[in-house]
């Protein structure tokens, strides 16, 4: 049966894992991935355990732990003892044909026991371990807590060591509170929100509606990937403050997968980081989604069988990025994901743009803490006014209008922006403004803010100015239009 129209369909020998790698860019950590691949296929099982072994102390002190050989504290051999601000803890290593069984996990007690109730044990075993040997991990979790490390855990480690502050947390957490020894084989890394299943994002209080009023869930139109995200409300950081300028920050918070993005979206609205005025976009090689309120989003997310792109060359992924206004400032979240059954994340990153260090970073703290990764990152000072602007001179274009967004009012629905046809797309925008944001030649639409709202479509609507202010991996855009 021949695929339907706009349809993106995967060759059939299609690996998600293997092929997502190869459209990215070698990372950082390429180097440890390599190692433990090739170990895999060494076949001295002796000389592998020791280089196991080599490997973790390497993954160990690029997440900034402290490592030791043999530290004087035990009165028997260790492996390794690795040390962070979170505390001490006993690593073995196994790389054996068998998973590990009572006898493994006995011997690790007794040398954590030796160091101290401050230690916790780590087994790293790639073969995992016998159902036994974690029931009596259990049983004995009173006198020394142990925590295991499978290949699966591994294998997240090797491609983000950042990652193993929150893994350690989240495995001891799970054998304190739930007597349960986790594995990475379970499928999770980190902590989940915990949230009520009746709990929904913030609505937003705008809707995109067609010229006839129909609400939309969002607008679509010919594009390919950029970097930017449309927004009726953009802070300027500078204004209540004399002197000087604002400062960003950028946290790679390291989602793996769809259904994490969607819960760290949770995780900001339960700490009161999401309004009612977000907006995002969807970006594929062909096609691109522009829609206001994070529910919308969390909706429209899923749906990623229905975004098919017929134009262009396929990409396999599409970008994502969520706008939010905060006091004072705004942040965006961003991200690759796989379109596939895996649906898998890359390069998740939150932005934000503020007017300054604050004195207190205990709501930053709280809010990154809750993503079971460190506030790792610099506040950067922004050499420029935060919000580059520019002006259309005259004659004005006049813009195709396909859709308004509107607001309710004590009576009527008001118009507070427009989405129209943009009249630089592509070829046309060697004809654009001096200045004008080169991510709009990519997008077949733009997304406006009206100067004055009103309650009604007056029209018609003329390109007026334009905002915009760069993060690492977004820009956000306003567009302002006149009637």
């Amino acid at each position: 049966m021949a695929p339907a129209s706009g349809q993106d369909i995967e060759p059939a020998e299609y690996d998600p894992d293997r092929d997502l790698g190869a459209l990215l860019p070698p990372g950082p950590w390429d180097d440890l991935g390599a190692e433990f691949t090739r170990l895999h296929a060494a076949s001295n099982a002796h000389g592998r355990g020791t280089d196991l072994e080599r490997l973790l102390d390497r993954l160990f002190r690029r997440a900034h732990f402290t490592v030791k050989h043999n530290p004087p504290a035990a009165d028997r051999q260790i492996d390794l003892m690795i040390s962070s601000r979170d505390g001490t803890f006993i690593v073995e290593a196994k790389w054996e044909s068998t998973p590990a069984g009572q006898d493994v996990v006995d011997n690790l007690r007794v040398r954590v026991k030796e160091v101290g109730r401050q230690a916790v044990g780590v087994l790293v075993t790639v073969a995992g371990i016998t159902k036994p040997s974690a029931d009596r991990i259990v049983r004995y979790r009173e006198e020394a807590l142990i925590v295991v490390l499978d290949e699966a855990d591994i294998r997240v480690l090797l491609e983000d060591p950042y990652e193993l502050a929150g893994m350690l947390g989240y495995k001891r957490t799970r054998l304190e509170m739930d007597g349960h020894v986790h594995l990475g084989a379970e499928g999770t890394h980190r902590q989940g929100s915990g949230r009520q299943q009746a709990q929904v994002l913030p609505d937003s209080t705008r809707q995109i509606v067609a010229l006839d009023g129909t609400p939309q869930p969002s607008a679509d139109a010919p594009g390919r990937v950029t970097r930017a995200v449309f927004t009726l409300d953009l802070p300027d950081l500078d204004w209540n403050y004399s002197g000087g300028f604002g400062v960003s920050l950028d946290v790679p918070i390291g989602f793996r997968t769809e259904a994490e993005l969607l819960d760290a979206l949770h995780r900001l609205n339960e700490l009161g980081w999401l309004s009612r005025h977000t907006h995002w976009t969807i970006q594929k090689s062909g096609r691109v989604w522009h829609g206001v309120g994070a529910r919308s989003f969390e909706a429209m997310l899923p749906g990623w069988r229905d975004r098919g792109s017929s134009d262009g060359p396929q990409w396999f992924g599409e970008r994502i990025t969520l706008f939010d206004k905060i006091q004072d400032g705004w942040f965006c979240l961003s991200a690759d994901l796989h379109c596939g059954e895996s649906r898998r994340a890359a390069f998740t990153r939150l932005s934000f743009h503020l007017p300054g260090v604050p004195v207190d970073q205990g709501p930053l703290q709280q809010l990154v803490g809750q993503f079971g990764v460190p506030l790792r990152g610099f506040y950067r000072p922004l050499s420029a006014p935060s919000i580059t602007r520019g002006t259309v001179e005259l004659p004005r274009p006049v813009l195709e209008v396909v859709g308004r967004i509107t607001e309710q009012g004590h009576d009527d629905a008001w118009t507070v922006g427009v989405v129209a046809k943009n009249p630089y797309f592509e070829a046309a925008s060697k004809n654009a403004p001096d200045g004008w944001p080169w991510e709009l030649a990519e997008t077949g639409l733009l997304v406006c803010a009206v100067r004055s709202q009103h309650p009604a479509d007056l029209g018609p609507y003329t390109l007026w100015s334009w905002e915009s202010s760069a993060a690492a991996d977004s820009t956000v855009i306003k567009v302002i239009v006149d009637w």
